[in-house]
């Protein structure tokens, strides 16, 4: 049988989860003392994997509805978990065996647990099928009237509307429908029903076990939680521990404990590249105190070092992953129906290592038994199949406490879902460059679902090239430009209104205010004054949107349509934003909700698929010049900036690669450079990237206009300046290259300008004919001035010689 979706009731923090699904994979997540423990706990009572406790109304029923149900806890026990399960071929042809042919009408079956800790069944069954089997097995036992009436019909159906039924009913004890499900519950499907194993607290194994004293507890009953993550080891390699009591040749033994060390550490370390190459090994020992005595240790190997540690003396976040993954193989080895319910796996690993721990289960062990597991992080969600994902909340907005409507939680319950999409954003960053930034989340998903409609309709679609980046306002521009680096990303903004502050920039074109870089305004394409990107939609199409992600909530508003279209929102003033007059409805209905913005463009995450065919023609053209123009900025930017990949090129150390190094402008009016003389490999740069220090370091030279450091200035040493000047100057002095070679005997680096610079156009270089050749000077490396040499300065101290003549 398939289990396909659970319920508890009245537990602890949950008075009703309401169906759950259930997929292979299944991630809850939620607050602490939100009630995903208590919804797996009471699961796990379903049919328990080993024996556990009973549930206890008096310690497990809702306090708050004790005082109702105290009374009636003995007589008229509430259900705790009701599991929906399909039946195979399998489980009806062992009912037909035991109970007889033509029971079964369908598929589905349920059961339940109450809090007398009793099994409940509900079947689909055929009532013709059940009258003969009432017959069958309790005729004999009814009165003779009634074993005469029901003798007298085909079908149970036929006594239902006399009055035989009802006492056909209490004489049974129950429905007679029921009472049949129940019999072939109890004689059949209970042997059949899957076992459910939750862990909730991660032992660490023992590293180091004594074989006999192992033995013993096991016999005794008296293993520890490190004894039992030992023992999943063995098993895991195909081991049996009673092979060591007695063994007369024990390098045979070791030949084997090395080849269940190889079979094991191939199988876990798939999973687990945070510390290199390593190697898990079973070694067999013996005791300090006795010779005769053997002992297993666990030792770790770095094959790239070739040294060996004690298992006790790797971190507690290998240590945990490996005792987890054992005990998790172990259960994925076993032969009978098992859900396995993991509360916040991976807890001390890293996040890169929860990622590979999630693979694990998502690729590994839910491929044969469903899995089931809470977590707090973002990395242990799989964001390939969100649908997965489940919300617990023991508040929850409706009446459910486990659900997977995201409008319907809280930021603090979503928080993790929405770290998701944040990282994801983040990692593309480290792919392509070229980066739009906009305010909110939700204008990276209209953009995305815009894009693509318009592409399927064989128009263009915002450029493949842009890395849309959510910012939160536009007052981060400044920290997200610092923190990445302007001269790593070709940047561009779409903003709803201009910032409040300006960014010092020596910059001061139109259309850059925060930045060297291009920024559009929102409102400049939104029909409405203010507008946000949701005014780019037509007025139906968003309430559309918002009809859906909303449609419990205004389901229950008295006075609300199921579908909200623009008459409804004819007492809002026509001219404000889309979203405002929404809230405003919102607010003047007495709607239960508060409208949140973010809910219609998650509602069109989620069903993206299905909405992009309906995007209407309106919306499209509205959107049309806005993704037109930013394709437009992508073009006219250089699409083969590379993020620097070493230390070398991170610290701007070029000059000590040596060797010749091409300098190639990028166009007649923008020139850049190539860095290790490859193109390929070289990183190009303009002029906005000349120097790392902040406005009130620099100043520019009077002769030459290149910028040039004060001499009190403490900044490490680079070439970034210099970087700067030649840029500059190959676009003043273009076409040529500029060539990077180390100066013989002064320990200077010497760049030289090789080519005719245009006439008249390059005021910087007034004496610079056919070429010019420019010294970096090191301190106390002094170098003879010459005619029409121009020196510039890399280190503290240095000083611009052009501009001091």
């Amino acid at each position: 049988m398939e289990l396909e979706s659970l319920r508890v009731e009245n537990f602890r923090s949950i008075a009703d989860s309401g169906w759950v699904a259930i997929d292979d994979l299944t991630c809850f997540i939620g607050k602490n003392e939100s009630g995903k423990t208590a919804f797996m706990q009471a699961v796990e009572k379903l049919n328990p994997s080993h024996e556990t406790d009973e549930y206890s109304p008096y310690e497990d029923y809702p306090r708050d509805k004790w005082p109702s149900y105290s009374d009636r806890h003995d007589t008229d026990p509430d259900n705790v978990v009701t599991a929906r399960f399909q039946l195979d071929e399998d489980d009806v042809s062992a009912i037909e065996t035991t109970c007889g042919r033509g029971l079964i009408d369908g598929r589905e079956m349920t059961v339940s647990r109450d809090y007398q800790n009793t099994l409940t069944w509900t079947l689909e069954l055929d009532e013709s099928a059940c009258q003969e089997y009432l017959l069958g097995e309790y005729g004999s036992e009814l009165p003779e009237e009634l074993e005469t009436a029901l003798s007298d019909v085909s079908s149970l159906s036929g006594l239902r509307d006399g009055e035989e039924y009802a006492e056909l009913e209490a004489d049974l004890g129950d429905d007679p429908v029921t009472v049949v499900a129940n019999d072939i519950g109890d004689a059949v499907l209970e042997d059949r029903l899957p076992l459910f194993h939750r862990i909730g607290e991660y032992t660490l194994m023992n590293g180091t076990i004594d074989i006999e004293s192992l033995m013993q507890r096991r016999e005794d009953e008296t293993l520890s939680p490190g004894d039992r993550a030992f023992l999943s080891l063995l098993t895991v390699a195909d081991l049996e521990l009673a092979e060591f009591l007695e063994v007369d040749d024990w390098r045979q033994k070791t030949t084997q404990l090395e080849a269940a060390s190889a079979s094991v550490s191939s199988e876990a370390m798939q999973y687990w590249n945070q510390s290199g190459s390593i190697r898990v090994r079973i070694d067999s020992a013996s005791s300090d105190d006795d010779e005769d005595r053997r002992l297993l240790a666990i030792r770790v190997e770095n094959l790239d070092s070739n040294i060996t540690v004690r298992f006790e003396g790797r971190s507690r976040g290998f240590r945990s992953f490996f005792s987890t993954f054992c005990q998790l193989a172990e259960l994925r080895q076993r032969d009978d129906d098992i859900h396995i319910m993991l509360d916040e796996p991976a807890l001390h690993l890293h996040a890169r290592a929860k990622e590979e721990f999630l693979a694990f289960l998502k690729d590994d062990l839910s491929a044969k038994q469903p899995v089931l597991y809470t977590t707090h992080s973002p990395f242990m969600i799989d964001d390939d199949n969100l649908h997965q994902v489940k919300m617990v909340d023991s508040d929850p907005a409706r009446e459910m406490n486990v659900f997977e409507d995201v409008s319907l939680a809280d930021d603090r319950t979503r928080f993790p879902l929405r770290n998701v999409f944040e990282l994801d954003l983040m990692d593309t960053l480290s792919v392509r460059p070229q980066t739009l930034l906009v305010e909110r989340k939700a204008d990276r998903i209209y953009l995305d679902f815009v894009s693509r409609a318009l592409k399927n309709d064989g128009d263009s679609g915002l450029d493949d090239r842009w890395t849309v980046i959510p910012i939160s306002n536009a007052e981060n521009i400044q920290s997200f430009v610092s923190l990445f680096g302007e001269d790593n990303l070709e940047l561009a903004a779409l903003l709803s209104d201009r910032p409040k502050r300006r960014r010092r920039s020596s910059s001061d074109q139109p259309g850059s205010e925060a930045g060297d870089f291009e920024i559009r305004y929102i409102s400049d394409y939104s029909p409405v004054d203010g507008g946000s990107l949701e005014d780019l939609f037509s007025d139906e199409f968003y309430l559309q949107l918002v009809s859906r992600a909303y449609a419990d909530s205004l389901a229950t508003a008295p006075r609300t349509p199921d579908v909200l279209s623009p008459a409804d929102l004819s007492a809002s003033t026509a001219k404000e934003p889309i979203p405002s007059r929404v809230q405003q409805y919102f607010e003047r209905d007495e709607i239960e909700v508060t409208f949140d913005r973010a809910a219609p463009a998650l509602f069109l995450l989620e069903n993206r698929q299905e909405l992009v065919d309906q995007l209407d023609q309106q919306s499209q053209q509205q959107f049309f010049p806005l993704l037109k123009e930013f394709n437009n900025i992508v073009k006219s930017l250089d699409s083969t900036v590379k993020k620097r990949s070493s230390l070398i090129d991170t610290l701007g150390l070029w000059g000590s690669l040596g060797g010749v190094q091409a300098w190639r402008p990028r166009s007649t009016s923008h020139s850049g450079i190539s860095v290790g003389g490859s193109s390929e490999a070289g990183r190009f740069l303009s002029r906005r990237t000349a120097h790392p220090h902040p406005p009130h370091r620099r100043s520019h030279c009077r002769r030459c206009g290149f910028l040039r450091c004060c001499k009190t200035a403490n900044w490490t040493p680079s070439l970034a300046p210099v970087r700067g000047h030649l840029c500059r100057a190959a676009q003043r002095g273009s076409p040529g290259r500029f060539y990077h070679t180390p100066a013989p005997r002064t320990g200077s680096r010497r760049f030289q300008f090789r080519g005719r610079r245009r006439q008249g156009k390059s005021p910087a270089l007034p004496s610079c004919s056919e070429g010019t050749v420019r010294y970096l000077r090191y301190p106390g490396v002094h170098s003879a001035h010459r005619p029409g040499d121009r020196r510039y300065p890399l280190l503290r101290g240095s000083r611009c010689f052009a501009g001091l003549r």
